[in-house]
């Protein structure tokens, strides 16, 4: 299960409402192109984020890196690129809209959705995977150990050796907490 969002997107709209709206476009055409290229399935969007499934860990993760790719590449709008939350930094290879993207590959129960006819997923797997995009800044893909291990050994030979950065461990919610 991968989440993405948008950094900055709420001042971005603000600040540039026509540059954002073609900006969206951008971000969009390239989110639904990679995923499409990496047998990915679009669950929901809610304004810039996307949820998204996959078959298997290393197709989420490709997909995300070569949206990373893609979207640091795009010809953005000036008055993106003029942000603060747009603008280009060669150094941390930040240009246009910063994306965060969190994945999960864990537990997650499915039905199709009575109105729409589209399958939805459900469960802590869908849960964690939306609590580590919740950690993750624009620019950064954020995933669980789970999901690394099961890709660790396909990563070189697949996924062209992306630098990883363990982060340590984090509490992202609490299962057991009665509500």
């Amino acid at each position: 299960i991968v989440y993405t969002d948008v950094q900055g997107s709420t001042s971005l709209w603000e600040s540039c409402p026509g540059a954002m709206k073609r900006a969206q476009e951008i971000h969009d055409d390239i989110m639904r192109q990679c995923y499409a290229d990496h047998k990915g399935y679009e669950i929901t969007t809610e304004g810039d984020a996307f949820n998204l499934a996959f078959q298997h860990p290393s197709d989420a993760i490709a997909f995300a890196l070569k949206a990373q790719i893609k979207l640091y590449k795009a010809e953005w709008p000036s008055e993106i690129l003029m942000h603060p939350d747009g603008k280009e930094d060669s150094y941390l290879k930040f240009k246009g809209l910063r994306v965060r993207f969190g994945i999960n590959h864990g537990p997650t129960t499915n039905q199709v959705h009575r109105v729409t006819g589209r399958t939805i997923y459900a469960g802590e797997g869908v849960k964690i995977a939306k609590a580590v995009e919740g950690l993750s800044h624009g620019g950064q893909i954020l995933l669980t150990i789970e999901t690394w291990k099961a890709v660790a050994g396909l990563a070189e030979r697949y996924l062209g050796r992306p630098q990883i950065l363990d982060c340590g461990e984090h509490v992202l919610f609490d299962s057991h907490r009665q509500r």
